[in-house]
């Protein structure tokens, strides 16, 4: 049980089992999948599963992808050949009126089954950053014959601890409180919403946000010529040049999460092909296990960097240049298969 603010009925929380629960809730084992997700693909899998058993296969199709496209002062990082909303038939909506919002996510429950609210980590009782600090976070809204319930699937270690993958219950009255999202997006957290959009009609303004299904032949529209993109080992190579060249300043640090992110895309991949043979050959499978062994390391790598930054040395972000060199002999290189029959 979470203690919040009292004008609001406290969510209850319970350790996720693998069974299902009433039928309602996807098979989705948290021991084997938790620590290869992010709070994004995590959201992503319960509402795929929802629609075939093998989840994983939109998620990881074609890739692992690492590409860049220069925005400004940062990078727009690319995870997967093509945007993940449109080519699941999702798109981002929001409102600013909570009344419209819920109309919209009770109509999208009840004929999805599940919804996906893109929510503030300060608004969520059962996150470590509740009330500590405000970040993005997508999470699924579901419901069983207990009630409304969001089930987080995602493992790791934040400033505060462990996040460990529970099922939270809510109440109806207390949904418009865990639903309000981040405000304002920095310029790092939109562009990381247009990699997975594909377009830049992100409701960011809304005080509330979701994704919302919508016919394929809408969502796959013919999409313009991205500018200059690095892909593959180039993509490497430029994060390297970039973290040794820039990497005493602090500054350099501000999309972290992303490289984080591309560790946890091929994380899902090793996972995948523990389930599923049809991905690809044996040397596809041991070329990606043998490229984590290198991408483990650069997490560590980039934290030591990141916290001496603007100390006088430089050597954490060359051996963090290191790192991303090693990795790049991997990348763009055999590919999981971009379709697999069911």
């Amino acid at each position: 049980m979470h203690t919040i603010d009292n004008t609001l009925s406290a969510p209850t929380t319970e350790t996720m089992f693998s069974e299902d629960m009433n039928g309602c809730a996807p098979r989705l084992d948290p021991d084997v999948w938790g620590e290869r997700l992010t709070c994004f693909t995590a959201a992503l899998c319960v509402w795929i599963a929802r629609r075939q058993p093998h989840w994983w296969r939109p998620l990881v199709a074609g890739g692992p992808v690492l590409a860049l496209q220069q925005r400004g002062r940062y990078w727009l990082f690319e995870h997967a050949p093509s945007p993940w909303l449109p080519s699941l038939g999702l798109r981002m909506e929001g409102s600013d009126d909570w009344n419209e919002a819920r109309r919209v996510l009770m109509s999208e429950l009840q004929s999805e089954g599940a919804v996906i609210i893109a929510g503030d980590v300060w608004h969520l009782p059962w996150q470590r950053g509740f009330q500590r600090w405000h970040a993005p976070h997508w999470f699924v809204l579901q419901r069983d014959a207990k009630g409304l319930f969001i089930d987080e699937r995602i493992d790791l270690m934040t400033p505060e601890g462990p996040q460990r993958p529970e099922r939270v219950y809510v109440e109806p009255e207390t949904l418009y409180e865990y639903a309000r999202s981040l405000q304002p997006l920095n310029e790092v957290v939109r562009l990381r919403e247009l990699s997975i959009a594909g377009k830049d009609d992100l409701a960011s303004g809304a005080h509330y946000r979701w994704l919302r299904t919508t016919p394929l032949c809408e969502s796959l529209h013919a999409a313009p010529e991205p500018p200059l993109r690095l892909e593959g080992a180039s993509a490497c190579f430029a994060l390297a040049g970039y973290f040794e060249t820039k990497g005493m300043d602090a500054s350099a640090y501000e999309q972290a999460d992303d490289l984080w992110q591309a560790l946890r895309q091929r994380e899902l991949i090793a996972g995948a092909f523990e389930q599923d043979a049809r991905l690809g050959g044996e040397e596809v499978r041991c070329h990606w296990q043998e490229a984590l062994v290198e991408w483990r390391k650069i997490p560590v790598l980039l934290l030591h960097a990141k916290l001496r930054a603007g100390k006088g040395s430089s050597r954490p972000a060359m051996m963090l240049g290191a790192a991303l060199r090693r990795v790049a002999k991997f990348e763009g290189r055999h590919l999981i298969k971009a379709e697999v029959e069911n």
